[in-house]
């Protein structure tokens, strides 16, 4: 191997790629540029489907062997198919597997030659290397994809009501508190209603706390399902879930959701013990001096909804 291919090889392997497509792509540059002349290319195994997916080739291989070909995957491991080799008229060929840590195969790099006997022990101990180099970096991508997945999912999880699937209390108050300020600069107007189940602890004696549980769920679930992309949701605390409606214009706005709401409810909770209509209270996002007024505002209205509720259920009380 020649003291220029050594050099190269240790700036692949030091290399930060930005994509495994890259750094394949650096690798197959390298043997092409130091192999005899012909074609390199770069398999990705799938083994569900048992075939080999061209990820890159280098060199004159026409329409047989190009990016995306996908090729049946012979019996003799990293081989390239005997039909491609006898399409492109190859005498003479290199395969190597990609092998991850712990042994299973990812796919194979090959170098094809028209010519008898075009390569060398030093030639194969190049692909090899190669082929290793990209077996590590396949793996780190994946890595660091599994990596940021995971991160994305405790974040989410710091984020979200464990129950109801909701953003928790202090996604909901981010929230609000952006479009408090995109309310007071003018730029839309936004809407506030916060609901809650009436007597959910008599609901716990009487139906258990599982059945209490799946009634905020059906509750939660209704509300995800009525709210459009741009409005936020979010469960405030035991009994309290709230929304914000984005670009909803006025109290008229407000009760035509609430509307919607109530019977999506009943939609998905046809199958428990009947659900309690929620209690609503409303309050605009404009006009009011600070978010956290906003919701004291709603959980106020809320309140006196509930005391009238109340009343109007006892007999010989009025409101």
């Amino acid at each position: 191997m020649s003291a220029a291919a050594v050099t190269v090889l240790a700036r692949l392997a030091e290399r930060t790629y930005q994509s495994f497509s890259e750094a394949a792509g650096q690798a197959l540059q390298l043997l092409e540029e130091t192999l005899p002349p012909g074609v390199v290319a770069l398999g990705r195994l799938d083994d569900e489907e048992r075939v080999y997916r061209i990820l890159d080739v280098r060199g004159e291989a026409g329409e047989a062997l190009g990016r995306g070909t996908v090729l049946p995957l012979p019996r003799a491991g990293p081989d390239p198919d005997p039909e491609l080799l006898d399409a492109l008229a190859i005498r003479s060929w290199l395969a190597v597997p990609l092998l991850a840590s712990n042994g299973d195969m990812l796919g194979a790099v090959w170098a094809l030659s028209g010519e008898e006997a075009a390569y060398s022990e030093e030639d194969w101990a190049l692909v090899a290397v190669c082929a290793r180099l990209l077996a590590a970096e396949w793996e780190g991508v994946q890595l660091r994809a599994d990596l940021r997945r995971l991160r994305e999912q405790l974040r989410d999880r710091d984020r979200t009501d464990h129950v109801t699937g909701l953003p928790n209390r202090q996604s909901f108050l981010e929230a609000l508190e952006r479009e408090w300020r995109l309310c007071k600069r003018g730029a839309v107007e936004s809407h506030m209603v916060v609901l809650k189940i009436p007597n959910l602890a008599d609901i716990r004696q009487r139906y258990g706390e599982a059945m209490a549980t799946l009634m905020l769920k059906d509750v939660a679930e209704a509300l995800q399902a009525v709210a459009r992309k741009t409005d936020h949701t979010g469960r405030l605390d035991e009994e309290l879930m709230g929304v914000i409606l984005v670009g909803c214009k006025g109290h008229e706005g407000a009760e035509a959701f609430v509307s919607r709401l109530c019977s999506r409810i009943e939609h998905v909770s046809r199958e428990r013990p009947e659900v309690p209509s929620p209690v609503f209270g409303f309050s605009p996002l404009g006009g009011i001096d600070e978010p956290g007024a906003v919701l004291e505002a709603a959980q106020a209205d809320l309140e006196a909804s509930s005391a009238t509720l109340a009343a109007e259920a006892t007999p010989g009380v009025t409101s």
